[in-house]
């Protein structure tokens, strides 16, 4: 790997990228990477480093690409089977984070064949982990009035991963009870079709530096919180999607369950 591309310039960058390894994944997969110092230079952002991913799909398929990130501000790049960007997002998700396209709706692909994704970063030099998120369009991505007929999560045992609010275990159905082990972070989702009153209990929680949640619409809108055994929020919001965020600090265990209960209207 050329460790001062500046001296060779762009085909010297472009030799490194062409050596960088490529990881195949799945439409519907969630990946959790973690960019580094010895990964490869970006391929457009030239000093910045970058992890790629590639999966195959068909002329109109319709996709959504989220890259997420705790440690740094993300960049995204989708290329086409012929190597052309034909993509690219700096903070379409939530925050600094990126999304495909941004903001809202699908993409839907030019071609037939293998295209790649570029994970990397808005600034140069970061590393830190993130989680990259490919999906297509299904029943739960339906209109939001049509929730009735949206597949709730049943559980009653959370699914790893859901350590993002893309991977939030969701939307729970009101009043009923879900299990989860004390681990570091734990994402649940409800919608609330009218608004009302949120009430949330959780209960049996064996872990250190407890923290209890509620955000609205997105991770940067928290609306409540309660940092206190035993843990309960109550609060009266307007319909859409919650996020609900347990934080554990430590004392990690997977003999002693703790209970959730959300009841919403």
């Amino acid at each position: 790997m050329v460790e001062h591309w500046e001296d060779y310039g762009w085909a010297a960058l472009s030799l490194n990228i062409s050596m960088c390894p490529i990881i195949p994944i799945q439409i519907g997969e969630i990946v959790s990477g973690t960019l580094t110092s010895t990964d490869c230079r970006s391929s457009v952002r030239s000093n910045a480093y970058a992890d790629l991913y590639s999966f195959s799909a068909s002329a109109g398929q319709r996709i959504v690409i989220s890259l997420d990130s705790y440690d740094f501000d993300t960049y995204l790049y989708l290329k086409d089977p012929d190597g052309s960007v034909i993509a690219e997002d700096d903070d379409g998700g939530d925050g600094t984070n990126s999304r495909i396209p941004s903001e809202s709706g699908y993409y839907s692909l030019p071609a037939d064949g293998d295209y790649l994704i570029e994970v990397t970063s808005w600034s140069s030099q970061v590393t830190g982990s993130y989680t990259l998120r490919l999906i297509e369009p299904s029943l739960a991505y339906l209109p939001l009035t049509l929730r009735d007929y949206v597949a709730y999560f049943e559980g009653p045992w959370e699914q790893e991963p859901n350590n993002s609010h893309l991977q939030a275990n969701g939307p729970l159905r009101s009043g009923r009870d879900y299990y989860g082990y004390p681990d570091e972070k734990d994402y649940f989702s409800i919608y609330l079709r009218s608004g009302g009153t949120i009430t949330i209990d959780l209960t049996n929680h064996t872990g250190q530096g407890v923290q209890l949640q509620l955000f609205y619409q997105s991770t940067n809108n928290r609306v409540d919180y309660d940092l206190d055994a035993p843990y309960h929020i109550t609060y009266t919001g307007p319909a859409g999607w919650y996020y609900i965020y347990i934080y554990t600090a430590g004392g990690y265990n997977t003999t002693t369950p703790y209970t959730l209960r959300v009841t919403y209207p």
